[in-house]
């Protein structure tokens, strides 16, 4: 699970509680672009969006961050990155206007970055099943989960 908030430091208590339960649930933790509350609340690790180019080297904290592209490869190495997010695989409705990586590309983006990756944006329950045998660690997206309680946007 990725915490993301502009207002975190003022919901650090309720961070807190989700922290417990993903510890609870056996979930990773990765709070976004900050090392420092990632620390503090004791999180797995740090999700950096595309706009950080550093980070603090802490072999504890799990680094990841987002892959939109072949431009993003310098970055992932600037980072240190142990886990890269692809998006968007698929069509989304959270962002209309992002072209689709397709299926096709995962395998030679997978083999160019060399590391880790889970993918998301347009996940869904009639077309997860062709995600199968392409060395995908994760999968992650709202339009997955609210196919699964069937819940519409």
């Amino acid at each position: 699970m990725i915490f993301r908030s502009k207002k975190i430091k003022k919901e650090y208590h309720n961070v807190k509680e989700l922290l417990k339960l993903c510890k609870k649930k056996k979930f990773t933790f990765l709070v976004s672009s900050s090392y420092i509350i990632a620390k503090s609340l004791g999180a797995d690790g740090v999700h950096y969006p595309g706009t950080f180019r550093n980070s603090i080297q802490d072999k504890k904290l799990l680094i990841t961050c987002s892959y939109h592209g072949y431009h993003d490869v310098k970055r992932i190495k600037q980072l240190h990155a142990k886990m890269v997010f692809i998006s968007p695989i698929f069509l989304t409705n959270s962002n209309i206007n992002k072209k689709e990586r397709g299926i096709i590309k995962i395998s030679f983006l997978a083999n160019y970055i060399k590391t880790q990756y889970s993918v998301l944006g347009g996940v869904r329950e009639s077309n997860i099943k062709l995600l199968r045998n392409r060395g995908i660690n994760s999968i992650s997206g709202l339009d997955f989960i609210f196919d699964i309680i069937k819940y519409k946007c």
